[in-house]
């Protein structure tokens, strides 16, 4: 580190340096000491000589009567009246001194060095300019006299300079910080000196905008009140200066108002989660810093993270089963509570679960539970949730078709159950070679010792004498791409894309075909069928109907048509279907509704509409029988 100096020819040499041993030190000011950063923390630099290192307001400012000017300097001074007297003069415009009744010399040694402070007295009656001389009879402690004389002009005016002491919003009479929105409704409060009390004489600006008197509401020679005027900067975080104008003197407070985004939350992702909590949450919106506070439900979430005023993180606290509001606070603005659009859901947990092999992308696409073995199939597809868009971006379908068996014996520990294949344990029964197109296995039911599994255009039959290891007796191949299957008793009943296919178990366990019920006579396609009592129900999205078919004359005729339309006449595709009580029950998938129908003798009419009070977003609803 050096230290330099001018020279009695001007130039700057150095006259004092010191190894600091780091690198990237800094060098920073403190009142009128320098100091310097070292591995040993800060200490102050050596300075040789007495100097004056700061001074203000500063050169050729106006001046007004209730103001000061202070000079600092980098070391003790000898504070001697009579001293400091002899070495500073003020004089006026015509080279005269100022008459010292009309001002105070105050000399003080502080911790970082003296100050001399000049103040004017009310016999103060002179306006023009003022010219401050300091000589070189300053002297430092050591007798070692100031290094340069000092020169400053001013120009003296009559009159008060405004002074802001503090700047608040006002919220119901209370002053709360100085953290403001900008749109138009908020209150802000100015306290300090010398405003009067003529609303024509001053002027108020917040940053450039100049605020209309109208905005005034309160004013006195210590206070001022005015509505904050809508600044229009959207989503702009930002720190404005006030300035304050009486009368041509005025007084600038930088940073006097920091403007920042009202706080809004647009998207939660994920939007569910286990009650013990403990799990990330991703906030979208706006407005978001280190003082937004999230509760879950009335709770407190922890770890906040903000990623940016637009993103936030936070873990979940722990919660009970259904939805819970997510509400964000900002204690800047600790008055004004923003809930989200989208809820969280608290979810039970499992009771127990197992993974299937992840060698292929397997969802599962259905199940059968008979004693203590569940049987399943996969198929069917993901949809992929955009991170931050929280909505279905792709799906991925999987043909990969299989047959998984697992022991529920115990619900909390449930067990696969392998088969060897080539003297290698698999986690399945079956998987199908090649897969089944487009979306593996679709359907799965059981009754007795028959188990079928239905998919691409294959229905496969197998013996479960032995529940726990499934035996494939028959394989058929459809007409058409498998929808669903049901099964009452030794008569199988499958929805393909060319109709309704009734097939027949005889005694020798084989499956004979005794029925089909082509599309051209459904006048459609049908997808999901269920069977009650002595009919046979198919929905047909594609036709937005729903259909019942007799099954004891053995003609298999139709015998009830049922236009899906809900209570405000709008046609919606029927997904899944339940009836019970001459009431027809039907899910609508991704429109999150269950819109029921009374049964007449020929059709039905719709009488209600349910909106399902759990639904995850974008998910699809089906019924279960």
């Amino acid at each position: 580190m050096l230290v330099i100096q001018p020279n009695e020819q001007g130039e700057y040499k150095t006259i004092y340096w010191d190894d600091l041993n780091v690198s990237g030190a800094e060098v920073f000011n403190n009142q009128g000491s320098a100091f310097v950063s070292t591995t040993n923390g800060v200490g102050d630099v050596t300075s040789p000589s007495l100097v004056i290192s700061s001074f203000a307001p500063v050169d050729g400012a106006e001046l007004a009567k209730n103001e000061s000017i202070r000079i600092q300097f980098n070391d003790l001074i000898n504070t001697n009246e009579e001293v400091i007297a002899s070495a500073l003069s003020l004089q006026q415009a015509d080279g005269s001194e100022l008459a010292s009744n009309t001002y105070n010399i105050t000399a003080t040694n502080t911790l970082a060095g003296a100050n001399i402070v000049i103040s004017f007295t009310e016999e103060l009656s002179y306006t023009g300019a003022l010219n401050v001389n300091l000589s070189t009879g300053i002297q430092a402690l050591n007798t070692y006299s100031i290094l340069s004389p000092l020169t400053i002009d001013y120009l003296l005016v009559d009159g008060k300079r405004p002074s802001i002491n503090a700047i608040n919003r006002v919220i119901d009479g209370e002053e709360v910080q100085h953290f403001f929105h900008a749109n138009g409704t908020e209150m802000v409060r100015i306290t300090g000196e010398n405003f009067g009390d003529n609303l024509g004489e001053l002027k108020i600006s917040i940053g450039e905008t100049l605020l209309q008197n109208s905005k005034v509401t309160q004013l006195s020679n210590e206070l001022i009140e005015f509505v904050l005027p809508d600044l229009f900067l959207a989503n702009e975080v930002i720190t404005l200066p006030i300035t304050v104008e009486r009368n041509g003197l005025s007084v600038v407070k930088q940073g006097a108002i920091v403007i920042l985004p009202a706080i809004s939350i647009d998207d939660i992702a994920p939007i569910s989660g286990s009650p013990q909590g403990g799990n990330t949450v991703d906030l979208f919106g706006s407005g978001f810093n280190h003082s937004t506070e999230i509760t879950f439900g009335g709770v407190q979430a922890g770890d906040l993270r903000v990623i940016n005023s637009g993103h936030i993180q936070v873990r979940a606290p722990a919660g009970t089963y259904g939805y819970a509001p997510v509400a964000a606070v900002n204690s800047q603005f600790e008055y004004v509570e923003v809930v989200s659009p989208i809820d969280y859901f608290y979810a039970e947990k499992e009771k127990g679960s197992v993974d299937l092999n992840t060698d292929k992308a397997s969802p599962v696409s259905a199940i059968f539970l008979k004693d203590q073995v569940l049987y399943a199939v996969t198929g069917g597809h993901y949809d992929v949730i955009g991170e931050k868009s929280g909505r279905i971006e792709k799906v991925l379908r999987s043909n990969v078709a299989r047959l998984v068996v697992t022991n529920v014996a115990d619900p909390v520990r449930p067990i696969i159950i392998e088969k060897e294949f080539a003297n290698v344990l698999k986690p399945y029964h079956i998987d199908v070679t090649g897969g089944l197109a487009p979306e593996g296995f679709v359907g799965l039911v059981g009754e007795g010792t028959n188990l079928f599994a239905l998919g691409g255009k294959g229905l496969y039959h197998f013996d479960i004498t032995l529940p726990t290891s499934p035996n494939l007796l028959n394989t058929l191949e459809l007409d058409g791409t498998a929808r669903d299957i049901a099964i009452d008793g030794d008569l199988v009943y499958v929805s393909d894309s060319v109709g309704i296919h009734i097939y027949k178990i005889t005694d020798q366990r084989t499956i004979r075909r005794i029925k089909t019920i082509t599309s051209i006579e459904l006048k459609g396609t049908t997808d999901k069928i269920y069977l009650e009592g002595n009919s046979l129900w198919a929905s047909m999205p594609n036709s937005r109907r729903v259909i019942e078919v007799e099954l004891m004359s053995g003609e298999y005729n139709i015998v009830r048509d049922v236009p899906i339309n809900t209570l405000a006449g709008k046609r919606v595709r029927p997904r899944d279907l339940l009836v019970k009580n001459n009431l027809l029950f039907i899910s609508t998938g991704n429109l999150g509704t269950v819109e029921l129908f009374s049964l007449d003798d020929e059709s039905g009419t719709a009488v209600a509409s349910l909106n399902l009070a759990y639904l995850v977003r974008n998910g699809d609803l089906f019924l279960v029988n």
